[in-house]
């Protein structure tokens, strides 16, 4: 579930839908689908953060934080 992050015309409810499809890779257990995530979020975030509700920014950056500190052990 993605779209082109270079599309000017995305509206919230776009963003909404491919935030949930992050949040929904971020629980896989496959590392490549959630470096994906991870990569789809910061690019998410560098174009729309103004429109990102900041209860995900901060769910995301949380489950970003546990997977770093698992990596890193």
């Amino acid at each position: 579930m993605s779209y082109d992050i270079k599309n000017e015309y995305v509206t919230p409810k776009k963003i909404e839908k491919e935030l949930k499809a992050i949040l929904y890779d971020m629980e896989s257990k496959n590392t490549a689908i959630i470096e994906d995530a991870c990569y789809k979020w910061v690019k998410l975030e560098e174009r729309f953060a103004k429109y990102i509700p900041e209860e995900k920014r901060k769910e995301l950056a949380k489950r970003i934080s546990k997977l770093k500190h698992y990596n890193d052990s």
